[in-house]
Formats: C-alpha cells, structure tokens, sequence
C-alpha cells in the first residue's frame, strides 16, 4: 500500500481512480509540499477528476493546495 500511495503522489499509479475507490478513499489532501516536490497535479487531476471534485484552498503559480473529494449519487 505504502508503494502505490508513493506512486499515486507521483501520478504514476495505473488506473489511480480506480485504486481510490476500491480503497474507499473519500479525500486526497494535496499540501503544499505535495505542490513543492511534486509536478504530478496535472495528471493526477486528469486521472481522477471524473470520481473525485478539486476544492482549491491556494493557487500560486503552477503550485496548488486543496482537498480532492469523492464525487457521490447521481
């Protein structure tokens, strides 16, 4: 588990939608050094976006800070 966490951060994690809902994962908190070290939003934003809404808490740059949540019903 640890690994693919590690690799989900890193938006190399096949098919990260799917790992997140079999692991019942409700929010993803992406901090800011997940914004320092990681150049990974993008894509993992892209991956899940279709099960998971981004709230933006700060946006500097390319850098982002918030809270994916698990889109639910409808």
């Amino acid at each position: 588990m640890k690994e693919q966490i590690i690799q989900f951060y890193a938006g190399k994690l096949p098919q990260a939608a799917d790992w997140l809902l079999a692991n019942n994962v409700d929010y993803i908190v992406w901090n800011a050094r997940d914004a320092r070290e990681s150049p990974a939003w993008e894509q993992i934003k892209t991956s899940i976006e279709q099960h998971y809404a981004w709230h933006e808490f700060q946006a500097a740059g390319n850098g982002h800070i918030g809270l994916w949540v698990r889109r639910r019903g409808g």
